[in-house]
């Protein structure tokens, strides 16, 4: 009852038409087949510091050091909280280190990037994301970045790799595309559209 009552509120967060809602829910649903949840992580006092630090600057709305330290720090999580921040804040400027990001060789990284460009909706990160989705090894990441470029939008080169997204195997990238296309708007995405959710019946 409680693993329904759960994935009620998952579906309900899917279909919200606010963006940050409906990518919380897209990153909470569980996966079928993923493995299992990486050790936790555990900072040092050094990084605990530093957290401080981005939540300091997240309120000061500072993305200088948030941006270095996604490109720089060491540790993984230290990288995707940097991301996230910069997500928070919401500033253009900070574009180029999360689109740096995506390239990240952590998926953890590259998904809290993809979700902060998503937040920024700037229409620059578009082609970046598109061409990202095409490579991302990561499922998880990739239905991200689905939901991410349809936020950022960034026509001509969201539609085409929409089209893509709602073609994949994974279920999740589907209705990632699906819900990223709807919000699009783009008369292109129609009929691809159409053919996905004959396909899901």
């Amino acid at each position: 009852m409680i693993r329904i009552a759960a994935t009620a509120i998952v579906l309900a967060g899917l279909a919200s038409v606010d963006a940050p809602t409906r990518a919380s829910a897209q990153r909470s649903k569980p996966r079928a087949g993923t493995a299992a949840a990486p050790a936790p992580f555990t900072p040092t006092s050094a990084q605990r510091e530093r957290l401080r630090d981005m939540l300091a600057r997240e309120g000061n709305r500072d993305t200088t050091d948030l941006a270095r330290w996604l490109a720089e720090d060491a540790a993984p999580p230290m990288r995707a909280a940097a991301a996230r921040s910069l997500g928070r804040i919401q500033n253009r400027g900070s574009v180029p280190a999360l689109v740096r990001a995506l390239s990240d060789p952590a998926p953890a990284v590259r998904r809290e990037a993809a979700f902060a460009l998503g937040l920024v909706a700037d229409t620059t990160a578009g082609p970046a994301l598109a061409r990202r989705i095409d490579v991302e090894t990561d499922p998880s990441t990739r239905a991200v970045l689905v939901a991410a470029l349809g936020d950022a939008g960034g026509r001509p080169a969201a539609a085409p790799a929409l089209n893509r997204a709602l073609r994949a195997q994974d279920p999740a990238v589907r209705r990632a595309a699906a819900l990223a296309a709807a919000r699009l708007r783009d008369s292109t995405l129609v009929d691809a559209l159409a053919s996905a959710s004959r396909d899901a019946t």
